[in-house]
């Protein structure tokens, strides 16, 4: 068989729900992520991906990249920057997994709701 008709068939089947992400003229470097571990990568429903690092969470839409920055005093948005696994629920919510605390992001709302474990 082609080897080239196997690549194509590989990528359809394991990449074809990123439908953003196909166009490989809109994948651009985002120089935050040289040099940067990356823990987890999921892809919403919307075909957006989204890239748990050590410096922080980034999506990615097919055109630009976002990195969600904590800010002092304002809850609805993500508290850490450190941030390990990724979950996208039955309702499109996605989880994040930090090190002491778990967050929902809605993206309705587009919003972040913590569920804080105290010691």
């Amino acid at each position: 068989m082609n080897k080239y008709f196997i690549l194509v068939l590989l990528f359809g089947l394991f990449l074809g729900p990123l439908k953003a992400q196909l166009d490989p003229n809109k994948l651009t470097h985002f120089p935050e992520l040289d040099g940067n571990l990356i823990h987890d990568i999921i892809t919403d429903q919307q075909g957006v991906l989204w890239i748990a690092t050590q410096s922080g969470l980034i999506t990615f839409d097919g055109n630009e990249y976002k990195r969600y920055h904590p800010i002092a005093g304002d809850s609805t948005t993500i508290g850490t920057v450190l941030t390990t696994r990724l979950y996208m629920d039955e309702r499109g919510n996605i989880w994040i997994g930090c090190m002491y605390d778990l967050y929902k992001y809605n993206p309705a709302t587009k919003s972040f709701k913590i569920y804080s474990h105290k010691h």
